[in-house]
This record gives C-alpha cells, sequence and structure tokens, in this order.
C-alpha cells in the first residue's frame, strides 16, 4: 500500500470512529438533496429524513414513507423514488414479466425484509402473507404495511417446525437461517414449514411465493410440498448465499419434481429463479 492509500484509509477509519454512523449516512443525504437542487442529479428525487425512534430510521420521498432499521445501505435504493424502487424489486423476481398479480390474488411474500415486494403486490389490490424472520426488521415491516391487506407473520421458514439459530446482519441484507460470512449477532427463534403455516393461515390458492431465504431455498422447498400444488407462481432469489453457493440448481430440480416449469436461466447477476405450475 502506497503512503497516499494508507494515508487515505487512516483518515477514513477516524472518521468512522469520531462520526457517528447515522451522522455520517445523514449527511451523505443531504448531499445527495442538493446535487438534486443544483441539477447535478437530473434523475434523482431528494429525500427527507423524518426521524429516528427506538432504532427505526423514517424517510419521506414525495409523500411517501419507509420505515427502515438502518440508513447505511438502504437510503440510496430512494433515490429515484419509493414506488420506482418497490416496483424494481418486484421487476427483479419476475412481476409483470413471468407473471401478473392482481386484484384478490394471494401472495406470500418470504424474508420480506421492509416489504418493498409486498407494497408493490398490495398496490395491485392482492393479499399477501409477508413473512419476516429478522426482529431488527420487522417493526419496519410493521409501519410500513401497517393499514393494509397485509398479515405479518415474525418467524423463520424451514423445512420443519423447530426451533433453530437465527443470524441477525441487517446493514448487509445478509440474515439467515444459514450462517453467513460475517453476522451481528445470533439468536434461538420459532422456525416453521411453509405447509403449517399455510394450513393455520387456511389459504387455499396462491398466486405467487417470492423467497428470499439467503441461501436457506431449498429448507423452505422441503417444508412446501403441499403448498406448492396450490401455487401458481415461485420467485426465488436463489443468489451465491450459502456459503458462497447459489441454491439454483438444487430449487429447480425440487420445483420440476413437484410439477413446476422453470422459466429463468442462471446467470451471474441474475439469481431469480421463477417456476409455473404445469397444473395450472
Amino acid at each position: 500500500m502506497t503512503t497516499g492509500a494508507y494515508m487515505k484509509s487512516l483518515l477514513k477509519s477516524l472518521k468512522r470512529m469520531i462520526i457517528p454512523e447515522d451522522i455520517r449516512y445523514r449527511f451523505r443525504i443531504y448531499k445527495h438533496n442538493l446535487n438534486c437542487y443544483i441539477g447535478k442529479n437530473r434523475t434523482g428525487v431528494p429525500i427527507t429524513f423524518v426521524s429516528k425512534i427506538d432504532g427505526v430510521y423514517v424517510l419521506e420521498v414525495n409523500d411517501e414513507r419507509r420505515a427502515l432499521p438502518s440508513i447505511r445501505l438502504n437510503w440510496c435504493h430512494y433515490t429515484n423514488g419509493m414506488t420506482y424502487y418497490s416496483n424494481a424489486i418486484a421487476a427483479k423476481y419476475g412481476a409483470d414479466d413471468l407473471y401478473h398479480v392482481e386484484k384478490g390474488d394471494q401472495v406470500v411474500d418470504i424474508g420480506a425484509n421492509v416489504g418493498e415486494y409486498t407494497l408493490h403486490c398490495l398496490n395491485k389490490g392482492a393479499q399477501v402473507l409477508s413473512v419476516e424472520a429478522d426482529n431488527l426488521i420487522i417493526n419496519s415491516l410493521k409501519q410500513n404495511t401497517h393499514g393494509t391487506d397485509a398479515e405479518i407473520v415474525n418467524c423463520a421458514i424451514w423445512k420443519e417446525n423447530t426451533t433453530l439459530e437465527f443470524f441477525s446482519c441487517v446493514d448487509e441484507y445478509d440474515s439467515s437461517t444459514i450462517e453467513p460470512e460475517s453476522f451481528s449477532h445470533k439468536v434461538t427463534m420459532k422456525a416453521v414449514t411453509l405447509d403449517s403455516l399455510v394450513e393455520t393461515k387456511e389459504i387455499k390458492s396462491i398466486k405467487v411465493i417470492k423467497c428470499d431465504a439467503e441461501g436457506a431455498e431449498p429448507e423452505v422447498l422441503a417444508g412446501a410440498t403441499k403448498t406448492l400444488q396450490r401455487t401458481q407462481f415461485v420467485s426465488f432469489d436463489c443468489g451465491p448465499e450459502r456459503q458462497g453457493k447459489s441454491t439454483f440448481e438444487t430449487c429447480s430440480q425440487i420445483l420440476v419434481e413437484a410439477g413446476f416449469t422453470v422459466l429463468t436461466e442462471y446467470a451471474p447477476k441474475k439469481h431469480v429463479l421463477v417456476a409455473r405450475n404445469n397444473k395450472f
């Protein structure tokens, strides 16, 4: 490392030690807003920092609000607007292309995080069962879906009904029942199969199951054999989050054996597996 690079790294480390994290990221929001006002950022929209209460940050863009467990990475998602971002998340999972969510449809959102996919489906008129395991995220999800037709469930989805260790990593979006490379803390929590959850909620048919289980997708499917038979589409993020390996092939095999046709192919930057039930 050169002297210049070393000094730059040292100054960055000192800044992190001296200036609290939320202040640093608030400053980045203010800088973004200034660029919007002076025309340097021609496509972005200003973001308002509303509050921080009990560890939940609230941002506002064009009269839309989001409650967030962290602004370290989250704030920059909304530089083009909140609806824009929720639509982009839905598009990543094949919505409005490989399948269409319509009024009255039942959607199951596993690994809902703060609710972007859930909110997109709610805007289409769907009913959503929104599942999030991370206790640091669940309050944000509840605030973002308050007053809607979303039903929020705080548990992990697994291959059996049990208790297991859950690894929380809110800032890096890596919270999972599969131990990631790094995490902030771990807790023991309730886990249920999707079959038992759907039966408890008396759900008869499902338009789409969206799942981001951060590497635990095969376990989710292993506990969903009955549920899959009443589901038209599944859309799973099968990125390399299982100790660096993708779950795409494993999940594809499970789904094909369950009577589904896989509609997408795995690519380095396209990890989402979308499949259609051949019965529908």
